[in-house]
């Protein structure tokens, strides 16, 4: 009876404590301070750790920048800049390099966020956090759902010339035909710049540095990897788009011939089995959050009794249980896959969307693929086991 009743307060403190959290950002966003942890361009953080008397903690302007930064706003108000433009003509000024040491550069998709952000206009937001699945692992976008109140910080940016910019922006959006259907690439987000990782600087933290993005090109009707290097605001490194299907066929013709030594092949297994072990728990935890929801237990109106609360805890249990466990001679084993991908791969030919089913195959043996040119030089599996060509 203890453990339930402690249970019970647990559960209400860890609801109480996010409530709290929420409403004392919001306090804060209407006193005009600002919650976020990475100033925008044109402004200095001031943390609670650096602030001093004369200096509390906020935004501070950044003389230097906030010129840059207002200047891009004109450049693109007149219409005839994009955001990569913009991009590439702030990373010529050596004190914005040096501003962005060690992190990546100035890029188009900073471009873009900037250019609609009102805090360099002497604002501040609130917006609650929204995880879009159980388990916290990726969130709604911010952009419609904040408050706006006026800020401490001094702003730079006028009211007029941050209302033209958004004109300009709506009409210059670019019209883009939708395809008919959603295009499916084998080797999404495995495909790395040979060129671009083998200069890449020291301390550099950006997940997506050397990343190939596929495209389809409706002119060629065919699909293509592209660099991302000159989009990021990083120097372009030459390495051309290259198509789809050349580095697919590559990247199977190695993978159907593995040849892997025994003590690299017991690291492979061990990481590609607590993968799929991983993928099993994590849909198992999705049908257990359905089944929370279901019992429909809320904390938003206030303490309700512990009577209450135990009864809808036995229901959740007793659903839970009820759930069909995973089959573990289900699960496609890790040794069974590196012995016998040409067969599984083969038999993605039976499933309703063929592509999809070898895209996951794939994803669960192969971490990463580089390429150099036309050619693959190096497949990464899971374990950090390397083949090289």
């Amino acid at each position: 009876m203890m453990e339930q009743l402690l249970a019970v307060f647990s559960a209400f403190y860890s609801r109480n404590l996010s409530t709290e959290t929420k409403r004392g950002k919001r306090h804060r966003a209407v006193s005009g301070e600002f919650n976020g942890s990475t100033p925008p361009l044109g402004y200095d953080l001031v943390t609670i750790a650096h602030a001093t008397p004369s200096r509390p903690p906020g935004l501070y302007l950044n003389p230097r920048a906030a010129a840059l930064v207002r200047r891009a706003f004109r450049l693109y108000a007149t219409g005839r800049y994009s955001d990569s433009e913009i991009a590439e003509w702030l990373n010529t000024f050596k004190y914005m390099r040096n501003l962005r040491a060690d992190r990546k550069p100035v890029n188009r998709d900073m471009i873009r966020e900037l250019l609609q952000n009102p805090v360099c206009t002497g604002r501040v937001i609130h917006v609650d956090t929204l995880y879009k699945d159980s388990l916290g692992e990726s969130k709604f976008p911010r952009r419609g759902r904040g408050e706006w109140f006026d800020g401490k910080q001094v702003g730079f940016i006028s009211d007029e010339l941050f209302e033209l910019v958004q004109q300009v922006r709506a009409s210059s959006a670019p019209l883009r035909e939708k395809a008919a259907e959603p295009k499916t690439y084998i080797l999404r987000d495995l495909v790395f710049c040979d060129k671009c990782m083998s200069r890449k600087p020291d301390g550099l933290v950006h997940e997506n540095y050397g990343r190939m993005r596929a495209f389809w090109s409706n002119v060629r009707n065919i699909g293509a990897y592209r660099c991302l290097a000159h989009d990021h605001g990083y120097e372009k490194c030459g390495q051309k788009s290259i198509d789809v299907p050349i580095i697919d066929d590559q990247v199977m013709t190695i993978l159907m011939k593995l040849d892997i030594a025994a003590g690299l092949r017991i690291r492979i297994e061990r990481e590609i089995q607590s993968r799929i072990d991983n993928a099993a728990a994590v849909e198992r935890m999705r049908q257990i959050q359905e089944v929370v929801a279901h019992a429909d237990v809320s904390w938003e109106d206030g303490f309700t009794s512990a009577e209450i609360f135990l009864q809808k805890r036995e229901q959740i249990q007793q659903e839970i249980e009820a759930l069909p466990r995973h089959d573990k001679r289900q699960i496609v084993q890790a040794a069974d896959l590196l012995d016998n991908f040409s067969f599984y791969w083969h038999q993605c030919a039976s499933f309703q969307t063929p592509d999809q089913a070898r895209q996951e195959l794939v994803s669960t043996l192969v971490d990463r693929v580089y390429i150099n040119g036309r050619k693959v030089v190096k497949v990464i599996l899971h374990g950090r086991v390397g083949i090289t060509r």
